[in-house]
């Protein structure tokens, strides 16, 4: 695949996507100014992505599905992507199986025609705080999976610089991915979400009102509610100061507030509180 002018789209959830994205596109050596999420100005996304000649789309696994705020994003401005070259990017936490195909699935029904593609998955934390059963990693297993995720992303750079294509999803995992996860939340993961859950730890701080990408939440009154269009990214639940916000279980168990940012200190080997 020859990259020429190329630009990277995004969304990250809790950081992990626009970390890897960022390092992915820096390896390639994509301006840091066609680095956008898709929480950007539309006008501004547009602009360069139309002298793009590759295009990098980035995402987390959700449930071995793209989350819905990025697949309607790419439904909506499909035709932004046609004749590019595209290599999609997912970030996942305990499998990945074929979510790098789901976006090139996308622009195949939406009848979008591309030229080259490759799609690479890397494994980073889990985000999904509120369920018992899900255990934050101990400090080791998160640097051990950060050194990963570097070589990985610093690998798959170099192979796709030098003319080759890289596929991680295969076809054959579609049926796999389906009887897993897709069969049991198609509901959940097919609509807008609208059962989030705001306690009374809640001090109305806004936190959440001004960093939710799908502006779900409100103040009316003295209360913060929710306007039952959560895209399920769990930003909210990970960033809110009182654990007051919970998403499918019914209290915050631990919080994950994302990789290092990109550009910081690369001696660190942990991933560290930052903003998203």
């Amino acid at each position: 695949m020859k990259i020429g002018n190329a630009m990277a789209l995004y969304f990250s959830a809790t950081g992990n996507t626009e970390y890897a994205v960022k390092r992915f596109a820096r390896n390639l050596g994509v301006y840091f100014g066609n680095v956008l999420s898709i929480e950007a100005k539309v006008e501004k996304i547009e602009h360069i992505v139309f002298s793009a000649d590759t295009l990098i789309i980035a995402y987390p696994n959700f449930l071995c599905a793209i989350p819905k705020i990025m697949g309607d994003y790419i439904a909506k401005y499909a035709r932004w992507f046609e004749g590019k070259n595209i290599i999609t990017l997912v970030t996942y936490a305990k499998f990945s199986l074929d979510a790098d195909l789901l976006v090139l699935r996308l622009l195949k029904k939406k009848r979008i025609s591309f030229r080259e593609c490759s799609g690479l998955s890397v494994q980073f934390p889990i985000n999904v705080c509120d369920i018992e059963l899900i255990k934050q990693l101990p400090d080791d297993e998160t640097a051990g999976l950060r050194e990963k995720a570097d070589r990985r992303l610093d690998e798959a750079a170099k192979i796709i610089l030098q003319g080759q294509n890289i596929h991680d999803g295969k076809e054959w995992q579609r049926p796999v991915a389906f009887l897993r996860q897709r069969m049991f939340y198609l509901n959940r993961i097919k609509y807008y979400y609208k059962k989030v859950k705001i306690n009374e730890n809640c001090v109305r701080c806004g936190l959440c009102i001004s960093r939710c990408p799908m502006k779900n939440f409100e103040m009316r009154g003295k209360k913060v509610h929710q306007k039952g269009k959560c895209t399920q990214c769990y930003r909210c639940a990970n960033l809110c100061p009182q654990n007051a916000i919970t998403i499918w279980g019914h209290k915050v168990q631990w919080q994950y507030r994302g990789p290092e940012k990109f550009g910081g200190s690369e001696n660190g080997r942990v991933f560290r509180n930052c903003r998203f």
